[in-house]
């Protein structure tokens, strides 16, 4: 497939990469500044590609993971502070669909995690089929 994309608009929330090894897709969470927050754009992102993806037979296994030294801190706190209670309900319905795109798509999903995978970053891990952990990655959900 030999591709790289940058998704999500112009600071790029999500690079899909094709050209490693045959047949494995890598996705990576790509705003390292922020720990990789879940904003809307990068739903978004993460949507189109796992639509894509799960139609690419050629796609054996897909790795989730990101720059930077986080995983993902959850959701873009500044951003949901910036929404109306509608728009708050429509951020976490894209993010509970997406996190049902990664448990359903038909390739598996390896989510290599060091740092923080915390909120919304833990539960997008645990939506994978395989968690691999660095020592330096911690997970957390907020009491």
């Amino acid at each position: 497939l030999g591709i790289e994309m940058a998704l999500g608009g112009p600071e790029e929330h999500l690079v899909l990469r094709s050209d490693g090894p045959p047949g494995v897709c890598s996705l990576v969470l790509n705003r390292p500044r922020r720990a990789n927050p879940l904003s809307l754009a990068a739903l978004e992102a993460l949507s189109e590609s796992l639509s894509a993806i799960a139609k690419e037979e050629a796609i054996r296994v897909v790795v989730l993971g990101a720059k930077g030294p986080n995983f993902c801190a959850g959701h873009d706190l500044k951003e949901l502070l910036t929404l109306s209670a509608e728009g708050a309900q429509l951020l976490f319905r894209r993010c509970s669909d997406v996190m049902q795109q990664l448990a359903s798509l038909p390739q598996p999903v390896l989510a290599a995690v060091r740092g923080a995978a915390h909120a919304g970053g833990c539960q997008l891990a645990a939506s994978c089929d395989v968690v691999y952990a660095s020592a330096s990655a911690t997970f957390a959900t907020p009491g």
